[in-house]
């Protein structure tokens, strides 16, 4: 009987992981835990598309970020208008190639997906005295623009999305979940509780994920080298031969 293996990633971005994972031999269940929502208040990031050649460096922190802020632009009828000597930073490969279809590389990605990694990625650009733009969630963590302000740069942190819970009451029969973001640990925790993933084989995308789960007192068994889907459908192929 193929491994039946939870996919908590939001709907609209689960298609992919979900037919990979199928391609493998697995049976994956669709179970989002979040949900992608526009800002409350699109004002702040307004003014920030609008004022964007003001910025030496923009830091995207997730591919929800890249959608949400060039979205944003095409509404407004805006056209980008990044400041050639300006340099953009992707957190992961993901979002780094969310900008490359936007037709706005990034010219900065950090090994480590997480706020250690973008600050040592970054340790070659002088950001003293310049302006730092980063286009974020409803749920970023104020860990970055703080280390930035440390280092005498002038950060705004615009929220270009919010994650909503979207998780079920109860758990569906399997023996593996997935996870590809904090919150989706977070939402499913809340809802159903850590006691219901003992037992559960664990798969996380990256050591942010990772960790959210080990705070709940809970084991990641596959986490694959690099943070991106076809390495975490890698990982767990090669984890499920080797059982």
């Amino acid at each position: 009987m193929p491994t039946r293996i939870i996919v908590t990633r939001a709907a609209h971005q689960a298609e992919d992981l979900i037919s990979a994972l199928r391609a493998i031999g697995t049976t994956p269940i669709a179970l989002p835990t979040i949900a992608i929502a526009p800002p409350m208040d699109f004002a702040p990031l307004d003014r920030a598309l609008r004022r964007l050649p003001e910025f030496a460096g923009v830091i995207f922190t997730s591919t929800n970020a890249v959608n949400g802020f060039f979205d944003r632009a095409d509404q407004l009828g805006v056209q980008p208008d990044f400041d050639p000597a300006a340099w953009r930073c992707a957190v992961g490969p993901a979002t780094a190639e969310a900008l490359a279809r936007r037709q706005a590389p990034a010219q900065i990605v950090p090994v480590r997906n997480d706020a250690e990694g973008i600050l040592t990625a970054l340790v070659r650009c002088d950001v003293e005295g310049r302006t730092i733009l980063i286009p974020a969630g409803s749920l970023h963590r104020d860990t970055l623009a703080p280390r930035l302000r440390e280092r005498g740069a002038t950060v705004a942190v615009v929220e270009t999305y919010r994650t909503l819970p979207t998780a079920p009451a109860a758990l569906p029969d399997a023996e593996m979940v997935v996870f590809t973001s904090p919150s989706t640990v977070n939402y499913l925790v809340a809802a159903v509780g850590a006691h219901s993933l003992r037992g559960v084989t664990i798969a996380a995308i990256g050591p942010t994920t990772r960790a959210t789960v080990a705070a709940y007192g809970l084991k990641v068994t596959i986490e694959p080298e690099m943070p991106t889907t076809a390495s975490l459908v890698a990982s767990i192929k090669q984890y499920l031969k080797q059982r």
